[in-house]
């Protein structure tokens, strides 16, 4: 008689964790939020000689070492528009894929806090102190090409393996996402030449948007509580280690996505060894359900 007792009790404690009304939580199937960067990630930047001019450019690198052509012209570029605008002492320290501090003035266009024709105007202006040499006329081109939206999308191209790798996320179910620093009225433009694409993606939230940019802590809360996601059970992939450093701090598992090169190709993002880093994270939650509140 004490063990149908027993086993009556044991009957009704099962079913009363079973009551969903009284329940503190609920098992969820398993739906994982994985956050992409756009640069260096799912975007890689070719092209953009015709907005240089190729006679001007063959000009000035007749004068230079063709081995570090591209290095010397980034640094000039870059030098150069730190003098645009003063660095505001609370400024994040963003950097490119190469680690090189971001200018104010490139901060400000990926916050949204001057319109690009704003920036061309402030280059021109900075430009006209100094004396007109081909070395100058191709730093206003890169930087006009930078700074002007319909030039600056067509040297932005979707990278066809992170295509792929997103299109197999979606189809398994996960929650997409996009942070990304990038200054709206570009980000519209290769909007609108990839809808199906961006259409994939639950979430998309693009710096200018946010008045903030990566690595500013404000950037990761604005996404996390704009769409209402789980850092816990959340993934970003940039290539910038301190953006990832970032996002660690709320929580989320990170995946640095490094380059790979190609002696014909040049640089470009290592999607396999970020498949690989993905699928191992992803195998982490087998079998582990998510539990929620209702």
């Amino acid at each position: 008689m004490k063990r149908f007792f027993l086993y009556t009790l044991l009957l009704l404690l099962c079913l009363s964790s079973h009551d969903t009304s009284s329940a503190e939580s609920a098992v969820l199937p398993q739906k994982l939020s994985i956050i992409f960067d756009l640069s260096g990630v799912v975007i890689e930047t070719k092209g953009g000689l015709q907005y240089i001019g190729i006679p001007k450019l063959l000009t000035y690198a007749m004068t230079q070492n063709p081995l570090t052509l591209h290095k010397k012209l980034k640094t000039l570029v870059f030098d150069f528009l730190h003098t645009v605008h003063d660095r505001h002492p609370d400024e994040v320290k963003a950097h490119d894929d190469h680690g090189n501090l971001m200018p104010q003035c490139m901060c400000n266009w990926m916050k949204g806090t001057h319109t690009p024709a704003q920036l061309r105007a402030a280059v021109d202006e900075k430009l006209a102190l100094y004396e007109n040499t081909v070395e100058n006329s191709i730093i206003q081109a890169i930087a006009h090409m930078i700074f002007t939206p319909e030039r600056f999308c067509q040297t932005q191209h979707l990278v066809p393996d992170a295509v792929q790798l997103i299109h197999e996320l979606k189809s398994a179910g996960h929650k997409l996402y996009i942070l990304s620093n990038f200054c709206r009225e570009s980000f519209n433009l290769i909007e609108e030449r990839h809808p199906e694409f961006f259409a994939l993606f639950d979430g998309i939230v693009i710096s200018a948007d946010a008045g903030s940019i990566k690595p500013d802590p404000l950037v990761y809360h604005h996404l996390l509580t704009t769409h209402n996601i789980n850092p816990h059970t959340a993934c970003f992939i940039d290539d910038q280690p301190i953006n990832l450093d970032a996002a660690r701090e709320f929580g989320i598992h990170t995946i640095h996505c490094p380059a790979k090169y190609g002696y014909f190709y040049g640089k470009s993002p290592d999607i396999e060894t970020v498949r690989e880093k993905l699928q191992e994270w992803r195998n982490s939650f087998e079998g582990k359900p998510i539990l929620v509140n209702v």
